[in-house]
Formats: C-alpha cells, structure tokens, sequence
C-alpha cells in the first residue's frame, strides 16, 4: 500500500521500498512472488514508471484519482512498462462505472473499507460489487477484495467471485 498523504490521510513507503524488496520477494523455495503495489495516491501516472522500474508486478491505481479520459491511457503506459494493470474502486463508487476498461485490466480491486487506514470493519454492501465485476469480467481478471478481510468475510467474497483477498 503506497499512500501519499493526499489522497488519503497517511504516508507510506515509495519505489525504494519495492526496490529493495524485489530480491527478496520470494517463497521458502525461493520461487518468486509478484510485488503487487497499491497506489493510493494522487496523480499515479507520475509514479508509475518509478515503481516499474523498482520492480513492481501490478501496479493498482484508484478509479476516483485520475479523470476518467486518462484510465485508458494509463493502463496502456502501465502495460508497455511490462506491468499488470489494476483499477481500485472505494466504497462509494459503483461497479458499472468501471465496467468499460475490465477488458484492459488485468486486476480490479474492491475496497471493502475506506482507503488509508487498517483496521477497518468490513462493508458488506461493498462485497456485493463482485458479482457485478464477475459478471463482465474477462476470464482471466483477478477480482481483489481489500478491507477488513478475516476467515469469514473471506469466505462471503469468495463465494461472490473474488480470487484476491488482502489481508
């Protein structure tokens, strides 16, 4: 989770931290896992290349942070850096918005919280947004719920469609 301090109210890490992580990103049988970045944070476009080249797998951006003219094209740049696109939405926005750029996408992320802070109690009614996703989903999107995700919420996302859950 990359957070500005903008566009939510908290300051994390930025593209050393990926950086520095990517050799160690790997299993006990050292088989590499992707490094999959959240960008909670104003103006992505200005960050994407930065986190590429650090060594990011997906890079997720927030639906609500960009004007919706520049999602293609950003998803685009994403892709042509040699990194998976992923499109987050907040509680507050519906999943029909969205639907036009899932044949782009390579992720969609469903905040079942608000953005910025852990610890958060799930929002049910956002979980109901999946079986919209999946609905028109491509066969290969990966449908990610973040948010207040425990063994049971997990389970009700699931059921709706989700195969990404952070936790």
């Amino acid at each position: 989770d990359v957070m500005d301090n903008h566009y939510v109210p908290n300051l994390t890490f930025g593209p050393m931290i990926c950086h520095a992580l990517k050799p160690h990103a790997k299993t006990a049988a050292g088989v590499a896992v992707p490094i999959d970045v959240h960008l909670m944070i104003e103006n992505p476009e200005k960050y994407i290349e930065s986190f590429a080249n650090a060594g990011a797998d997906i890079l997720t951006f927030h639906y609500e942070a960009v004007k919706k003219e520049n999602i293609k094209p950003l998803i685009t740049n994403i892709k042509n850096l040699g990194v998976k696109a992923g499109l987050s939405i907040k509680p507050k926005t519906q999943p029909e918005e969205i639907i036009e750029f899932l044949p782009d996408l390579d992720l969609v992320l469903v905040m079942t919280v608000e953005p910025g802070f852990g610890g958060q109690k799930f929002m049910a009614d956002c979980a109901e947004k999946i079986k919209v996703i999946k609905q028109h989903a491509t066969q290969n999107l990966f449908i990610q719920v973040d948010g207040g995700i425990n063994a049971e919420t997990g389970k009700t996302c699931t059921k709706y469609g989700a195969n990404s859950l952070v936790a």
